[in-house]
């Protein structure tokens, strides 16, 4: 089970088509208030599984991907390289 803070939930969730025993889950840290959103924080992030969701592993800081604070991630994998999707 993937559990970051009480304020960050899993904000997508995909599946390798051509390995359904890889996932790929995006955190995203977020309060609303009556007059505003607050989108990012600390609790943000990535992560991979490769055996159906009991073991996860952090990717957030892997290279190629962006430094600081994230917001809300949208993921896909690409169905012609399902491979290079998730280096």
């Amino acid at each position: 089970m993937l559990f970051r803070n009480d304020s960050t939930g899993i904000s997508d969730l995909v599946v390798d088509p051509s390995n359904p025993d890889v996932l790929y889950a995006a955190f995203w840290q977020a309060q609303r208030y009556p007059w505003k959103l607050v989108s990012g924080g600390q609790g943000g992030g990535l992560f991979k599984s490769t055996d159906g969701g009991e073991h996860w592993t952090e990717i957030t800081h892997n290279p190629g991907l962006p430094a600081g604070l994230l917001g809300n991630i949208g993921l896909a994998i690409s169905r012609r390289s399902p491979r290079a999707s998730g280096r």
